[in-house]
């Protein structure tokens, strides 16, 4: 008897970093896109406290037109959100009521041009805040192929009420989620 390929079967959903805001999905032109997350180090010295942190990079060749990149969640919980940008980074910091605090970290203006060259290049895209994370727009103008995305969190941030502890902890995943630092 031979062997038969069951040609039907269904293909498996790729994995998505789950967070504990919800899954991760990377969307180009509003389309779910497969992933790699890269789980990072800790950085001992600036954020010892951060519960995880990950890299996502997307490669896109820009064709002359506009499109979006995009890393957002699927919303599990209530959260608030907050702009929590730095130099060469946009980044945005959600909370939730369990005292997490999550931020998502882009390239602004320092990008890589392509895989032999790194280069700084000046309003080669755009970075825009989402509701539920943020995006780069691909201009018809960009010749940056390489898109990437910062993802940490960490416990014991207060969004209303910070003290001097929360506050640190807070400072903390920024960094985590800096993608200038993030290797």
């Amino acid at each position: 008897m031979t062997g038969e390929c069951n040609t039907n079967r269904e293909k498996a959903e790729p994995q998505k970093l789950e967070t504990p805001f919800g899954a991760i999905d990377i969307r180009i032109d509003g389309e779910s896109s497969p992933y790699t997350a890269k789980k990072l180090p800790p950085i001992e010295v600036l954020c010892p406290d951060v519960r995880d942190r990950y890299l996502i990079v997307i490669r896109f060749q820009p064709d002359g037109l506009e499109h979006n990149i995009s890393c957002v969640f699927s919303p599990i919980c209530e959260y608030n959100r907050s702009p929590d940008s730095g130099e060469f980074m946009m980044c945005q910091a959600f909370y939730n009521d369990d005292r997490i605090k999550m931020d998502i970290g882009a390239f602004t203006d320092c990008v890589f041009i392509d895989d032999k060259v790194q280069s700084r290049v000046y309003d080669d895209f755009d970075v825009d805040y989402l509701d539920n994370g943020v995006s780069y727009v691909v201009l018809p103008h960009t010749r940056t192929n390489h898109y990437e995305f910062t993802i940490a969190w960490i416990d014991g941030v207060d969004w209303d009420e910070p003290d001097s502890e929360s506050l640190s902890r807070d400072t903390q995943v920024w960094y985590a989620a800096d993608p200038t630092i993030a290797c």
